[in-house]
């Protein structure tokens, strides 16, 4: 075992739940983001578009920026649909 998927729950879980849970997910430059931030409406701020392949890409470097040993990300949009995200 590499990593116990307690800590990996810990800390995806954690990091999603701070930075995306009831959150609007919007690109930068996108025209709601000043509006909604405005009336103080909970965004995140994403450099690329909110998609399944960038959602895994952004997951896949907050994991590694904590520290884990990742190699993909694979986000499940339903049960027969996902994105997958591999490191350099």
């Amino acid at each position: 075992m590499v990593v116990d998927f307690a800590r990996i729950k810990e800390v995806v879980e954690g990091w999603a739940l701070a930075h995306l849970d009831h959150r609007m997910i919007l690109m930068r430059g996108d025209p709601l983001v000043d509006v909604l931030e405005a009336q103080g409406e909970p965004v995140f701020v994403m450099e690329g578009s909110p998609t399944a392949e960038n959602m895994a890409a952004l997951l896949f470097s907050a994991a590694t920026r904590a520290g884990l040993p990742v190699v993909r990300v694979r986000l499940w949009e339903s049960e027969t649909s996902m994105a997958s995200y591999e490191g350099p």
